[in-house]
């Protein structure tokens, strides 16, 4: 009885056509985890938008940190965006901002939240509820596109470093996808050109007055 065997030329023809399929697939698959995340991510921000509305309530104004909102919610977990690469480090937002606070309690932070007490944007927590009373409350950087920096930077370097599409949740619950981008500016101790996320962007699309985003960098 002759025996049949694969060929070669046969093997190299099936690994090729799995490569293919693979290739074809893997995009598809990426982009349904994305979605997946971003879903979750939409949930997180909601909880925490809802839990400042309820302090707001309670205590007359916003908090000086989102995570003092720890009462009104059942899991920390709601404060890390599901595609936060830095999760390990506290969060993309652990470093940056205001978030002393979540530094002091070790709590991992990926959402950037709008009155963050930091000197730089006091003009900007007067005046963005003044020109847009609907303004975003809390707003998520990692549904658009990074340089390979911001995800081995330590810490991450995300604020001044990602692009592209930014979720934001507003005072009323609702969602916003919009693409915001970094703003040229003037690094006014070496007098140098540089870049820097413009805040304000993330949490309205009214127009930035000039004495919140101006020329220089801080």
């Amino acid at each position: 009885m002759k025996r049949s065997a694969v060929s070669l030329v046969e093997l190299l023809i099936a690994l090729a056509l799995i490569a293919l399929l693979m290739a074809l697939l893997l995009p598809v698959l990426l982009n349904a985890r994305r979605r997946a995340y971003e879903t979750t991510c939409l949930s997180n921000m909601r909880q925490l938008a809802a839990a400042l509305a309820q302090y707001r309530q309670d205590y007359g104004d916003f908090p000086p940190f989102a995570q003092y909102v720890f009462p009104y919610v059942k899991d920390r977990r709601i404060f890390l965006c599901p595609h936060d690469h830095a999760d390990a480090f506290g969060g993309v937002n652990w470093f940056g901002g205001g978030n002393l606070y979540a530094r002091q309690n070790r709590i991992s932070l990926s959402y950037f939240y709008f009155a963050d007490p930091v000197n730089n944007y006091k003009r900007q927590i007067e005046l963005l509820p003044l020109l847009d009373p609907n303004h975003g409350v809390v707003a998520c950087l990692l549904h658009g596109s990074c340089d390979s920096g911001c995800r081995d930077n330590i810490p991450p370097a995300i604020e001044n470093c990602c692009q592209g599409l930014t979720l934001r949740v507003r005072l009323d619950g609702s969602v916003q996808r919009v693409r915001t981008y970094l703003r040229p500016c003037i690094d006014p101790y070496d007098n140098a050109p540089t870049a820097i996320r413009d805040r304000w962007n993330l949490f309205t699309d009214v127009p930035c007055p000039p004495d919140v985003c101006t020329r220089n960098c801080y």
